[in-house]
Parts: structure tokens; sequence; C-alpha cells
């Protein structure tokens, strides 16, 4: 039986909006530390660029523009599937992780 690619995940639209998250203005500041992003760093090292979804795709999150935000691989890595809110952030707005490591 051969694999699907998961349309969500792969092709043209997701690379297309993969490149115009990080050509606009908010594609140089992680959303989740708030600390700017090295763009000449390249997967998989884990202060990379990354596409983060706001609402996670396995949680019915749709691959808009308005539904993505610009994170470190490390951050985005770290959040997992949690949506982010005030709750999950400490004084400074910076993103509070979950999980233990």
């Amino acid at each position: 039986m051969r694999a699907v690619a998961d349309p969500n995940r792969n092709g043209k639209p997701y690379r297309d909006l993969r490149e115009r998250l990080k050509g606009s203005h908010r594609g140089a500041t992680c959303h989740i530390c708030q600390k700017p992003i090295d763009m000449t760093l390249a997967w998989p090292d884990k202060m990379s660029w990354s596409m983060d979804h706001l609402v996670p795709l396995s949680l019915g999150g749709k691959n808009v523009f308005e539904n993505v935000a610009s994170s470190h691989l490390s951050c985005n890595s770290r959040r997992g599937k949690e949506i982010l809110g005030v709750a999950n952030r400490d004084a400074d707005g910076r993103w509070l992780g979950t999980r233990d490591w």
C-alpha cells in the first residue's frame, strides 16, 4: 500500500503559505518567546525558523495566513499542540511550556 501525502503539510499551497509568512512583517520574531529569529539558520538547527499553527491542525486549525506565526523550531516543538493564551504566558509575555523534558 502506498503512503498518501498529507495535503495540510505538503504541496504547493503549504509551501506558498510558508514563503508568505517568511516574507511578511511577522516573519522574523518568534511569537512564543518574543526573540528574533536568525533567518540564516537552517533546519534542523533548534533556533531556525519554523511556521507554527496558532490553532494546531490536529485540533481543527486551518492552513491559512491568519492561523500561522513564526517561531523558533525549538519553541514550536516545545509548545506541541497547545493553544497559546494569556494563561500560558509570563509577565513579560513569553510562553510558559508545560511539558517535562
